[in-house]
């Protein structure tokens, strides 16, 4: 459960968006609201809205202690307001969002895969078309797999 006093570095979770990127696990420093305020006055000074995103990149990275980001490779991705800059609009903004401004929360990490999801959803489908019971569907599903 997230606590709403800040007493250091929180993880972080935002979750893939299919299609759009993948999802990531990130350690982070909130800014304390002061530091918020501080921040926005930044952005009040800024020419233009590309030089707000580059601070904002910038104080992302101080931010930012460590994230999951790899590239094709496999070879981690440094977090560095050039990298930020780098990443798709909706994942920037959401990072800014749950770490910046404090607007959102972290995305909650599922415990369970997909196929899970796929095949309770199918035994869930098959049960009101049936009919039946779902926790006989399930028990049932659960032999045959054995």
């Amino acid at each position: 459960m997230a606590s709403a006093f800040i007493e250091g570095v929180e993880e972080g979770y935002l979750a893939g968006v299919d299609g759009l990127h993948e999802a990531v696990e990130f350690t982070f420093s909130p800014l304390l609201v002061e530091e918020r305020s501080q921040f926005i006055d930044k952005l009040d000074k800024c020419k233009d809205r590309a030089q707000q995103d580059r601070v904002a990149a910038m104080e992302l990275e101080r931010l930012i202690k460590s994230w999951s980001f790899t590239k094709s490779d496999g070879s981690a991705v440094p977090v560095t307001a050039k990298n930020i800059l780098r990443l798709k609009f909706h994942v920037f903004n959401e990072l800014q969002a749950i770490i910046i401004f404090g607007s959102r929360g972290s995305d909650t990490k599922s415990s369970v895969s997909i196929e899970e999801k796929l095949e309770t959803d199918r035994t869930e489908i098959v049960s009101a078309l049936a009919g039946s019971n779902l926790n006989d569907e399930t028990e049932e599903a659960r032999r045959k797999n054995l």
